[in-house]
């Protein structure tokens, strides 16, 4: 039996959120208010009273999880929004869940097969990693005249290189890491990774990943320095890459 819940009379809060759902409903192509309590597996009962009270007391945390979802926003920003510490989530702040999802079955670690190519048809390399761990680009590299390595690998046409500064693990000084793009759905657990986060400089670092199956945040760990451990969510991670081989320039 459908539990009843109050339908309580909100104040001004409760408007403008009721507005901004109905609004981030259109956005995201969902009926208000069936579609959205359908998309994350809520009664719509439950949904009105989130809106006239302005709390999400009324349901658990994964049906957070999948109110969020449905709307494109992170599990953060919704109970800010609900608690009334934001007033609006701009409709151009979206959550890509499908790019997020992490891998439920592990994936099997594929080697690329590297050939011999033609000098100025190679990998390019964009830039080289420093003693820190975090990528100094080259600027002013050209597809006509930029550094490449003289090598390929089949099915990788987007594969790129940085060239180590330092020493790092086994790898030495002056080698060139081979990179492939991947979504952070992907990332995996005590992989060396190299991350771009969601920062105004949208600066990228090799970083030690650490991330328990199925989360959607992961703990990164400097290769090098001093830094200590720090958690963030995937959704804060405009790119990543791994490692797929290594090569001297």
């Amino acid at each position: 039996m459908t539990e009843i819940i109050p339908n309580a009379r909100g104040g001004e809060g409760s408007s403008k959120l009721r507005s901004w759902f109905i609004h981030r409903a259109a956005i995201v192509n969902l009926a208000w208010p069936l579609g959205v309590a359908e998309a994350a597996c809520i009664e719509p009962n439950r949904l009105d009273a989130i809106l006239a009270d302005a709390k999400l007391e009324y349901i658990g945390r994964s049906a957070r999880s999948y109110l969020a979802r449905a709307m494109k926003i992170s599990v953060r920003d919704l109970e800010a929004l609900c608690g009334g510490r934001i007033d609006w989530i701009p409709d151009g702040r979206k959550v890509d869940f499908d790019r997020l999802s992490p891998v439920i079955a592990p994936l099997p670690a594929t080697k690329y097969e590297a050939y011999i190519c033609r000098a100025g048809f190679g990998i390019p390399i964009l830039g080289r990693i420093l003693e820190t761990g975090v990528v100094e680009h080259f600027d002013d590299w050209t597809s006509e005249d930029g550094p490449r390595l003289s090598v390929r690998y089949a099915g990788l046409p987007d594969a790129f290189a940085l060239e180590l500064t330092v020493g790092i693990g086994s790898w030495f000084a002056g080698e060139c890491l081979v990179f492939m793009a991947i979504v952070p759905g992907e990332i995996r657990g005590g992989e060396i990774t190299l991350l771009c986060r969601d920062s105004s400089e949208g600066q990228s670092e090799l970083c030690v990943v650490e991330r328990a199956a199925e989360s959607l945040s992961c703990t990164i760990r400097p290769v090098a320095g001093s830094q200590l451990p720090r958690m963030i969510a995937l959704a804060d991670i405009l790119r990543a890459a791994r490692i797929v081989g290594s090569w001297k320039r």
